[in-house]
């Protein structure tokens, strides 16, 4: 996965980036935006079962965006 701050200088957030951003409880996460409310709250949803976003955690802020998923890097198959 490759992240940029570059994204969100130049463009707001839109609902499907993927964001990185950091909560004290749970360290660095990288979660989908779900939707974003009038006052700037961000909802963020997470793909796995029983991953945590903000349902577990609240709304975040556009300040608590580190970077936003310019990239994903896929591991190559491999054969045996």
């Amino acid at each position: 996965m490759v992240a940029s701050r570059i994204p969100i200088l130049f463009r707001r957030l839109r609902q499907g980036d993927l964001v990185v951003f950091r909560r004290p409880a749970y360290g660095r996460l990288v979660k989908r935006v779900e939707r974003i409310e009038s006052g700037g709250q961000i909802f963020v949803a997470g793909s796995g079962e029983g991953s945590v976003d903000s349902r577990t955690f609240g709304p975040i802020y556009a300040s608590d965006v580190q970077g936003v998923v310019v990239a994903r890097i896929k591991r190559p198959k491999t054969r045996l």
